[in-house]
């Protein structure tokens, strides 16, 4: 399956967008006389820079740390460069995770360029997209392999500007690593599509390595197909198997979207987080916490008593309670939905007693103990808690009285 990048780029971060030069984990120059802007090739994401230079220059990066899967297999290189007055590019690329270093070494010639009928973006004929021939690695007796980088700049004139961007270093076979739709098309497509000869300028894998950039919408139709398919008991499913069970059907396997979307089957407009338990910087721990005016209860759907912040695990499986139980919907104003929406805000054991005539007919008063009540402490025993009444209010029946108190 495609993860979202049919390519896997092994530079770091750095490297990658060319948002810093000399620096660790980033590309080097001999060249000190170089600026960093936004990339001319990538006019539309801002993140990715481009280096620009005059003259010959030598850019290096060094022990490049790869995937240990990579061990065995093709890598190769490519980059954008804008030359305008033409000159040659070479790039060595050094597997150095061994003693006898393996050294692949690929030279561009790059023509003069005419003028362009349109100068924006990747409509500039000037720019160029170069890759490497595959260089096939050796890890040793390194966790994973290791490259060096080295890339050699010659204009034909000194003072033009070179423009460098976008480099990628890549296995030359993601495709199929990544690309179940690609996998199973080339199976149908001829042998000579699929780019086998003249390895130096054409290295094997292009047809494939488009198909995967092409197809990836594919693999994510495919994946959600598969999500979201409903298997009867003939065909596998199994409540202990989430992968049978479908997004779209059983709460208890959906996605954030999708609980959201189920939730209108039990007549609930779904709730995400109770407005009384926002999200602090630092979360409250019973017994040790204070509040104060400033402070914050975090809402949590957890059982333990340090809850995580109120992240898409914890609002996904509020959601998919509110989807499955439908206690803030259609099955609100009955016992369970009470009972259980009070202990959506506690934590184990989760002790509710409720008096449903307190104080007279149509009033009822719900008790939980305060160590086992989210964001209460000793000193409020006897009292209300804010976040308690809260939760209890989509599942409170029409006309009934409902108070609390902590015990």
């Amino acid at each position: 399956m495609t993860t979202g990048r049919a390519v896997v780029n092994r530079l770091p971060k750095s490297a990658q967008k060319l948002d810093q030069l000399n620096a660790s984990g980033s590309w080097s120059s001999d060249n000190a006389d170089f600026t960093i802007e936004n990339s001319e090739f990538c006019p539309y994401d801002t993140t990715h820079k481009q280096i620009v230079f005059t003259g010959e220059t030598e850019m290096t990066i060094s022990s490049v740390v790869l995937r240990p899967d990579d061990d065995g297999t093709n890598i190769e290189f490519a980059f954008a460069v804008k030359m305008v007055s033409g000159g040659s590019v070479e790039v060595v690329v050094q597997d150095t995770s061994t003693a006898g270093t393996t050294e692949q070494t690929t030279t561009f010639e790059i023509n003069p360029q005419l003028e362009s009928p349109d100068e924006t973006a990747l409509n500039d004929l000037a720019w160029q997209v170069f890759r490497t021939a595959p260089t096939i690695l050796d890890r040793g007796n390194l966790p994973a392999p290791r490259v060096d980088i080295t890339i050699t700049f010659t204009p034909t004139d000194d003072s033009d500007l070179v423009y460098f961007s976008i480099p990628v270093l890549s296995g030359t076979l993601d495709v199929g690593r990544f690309s179940e739709s690609a996998r199973q098309m080339v199976m149908h497509i001829p042998n000579f599509f699929l780019d086998e000869t003249d390895e130096d300028s054409n290295p094997p894998g292009a047809m494939l390595r488009f198909l995967d950039v092409a197809f990836s919408g594919l693999d994510d139709a495919i994946k959600a197909f598969r999500d979201y398919r409903f298997y009867t008991i003939a065909e596998g499913r199994k409540d202990s198997l989430p992968e049978t069970l479908s997004n779209l059907v059983w709460p208890s396997d959906a996605g954030l979207d999708e609980a959201k979307w189920l939730t209108q089957f039990t007549g609930t407009e779904p709730v995400a987080k109770l407005s009384s338990t926002l999200d602090p910087s630092d979360p409250f721990v019973l017994d040790t916490s204070v509040l104060n005016g400033t402070d914050t209860l975090r809402f949590s759907t957890t059982g333990v008593n340090d809850p995580p912040l109120g992240t898409v695990e914890v609002t996904r499986d509020f959601l998919r309670w509110q989807a499955e139980y439908g206690y803030y919907g259609m099955n609100a104003g009955s016992l369970a939905a009470v009972r259980e929406s009070v202990k959506r805000v506690m934590v184990e054991p989760r002790e509710v007693t409720i008096d449903l005539q307190h104080d007279g007919p149509f009033t009822v008063l719900v008790q939980t103990p305060w160590e086992q009540t989210y964001g209460a402490s000793e000193d409020d025993v006897g009292e209300a808690s804010p976040v308690v009444l809260e939760a209890i209010e989509r599942a409170r029946p029409i006309g009934v009285k409902i108070t609390h108190e902590l015990t």
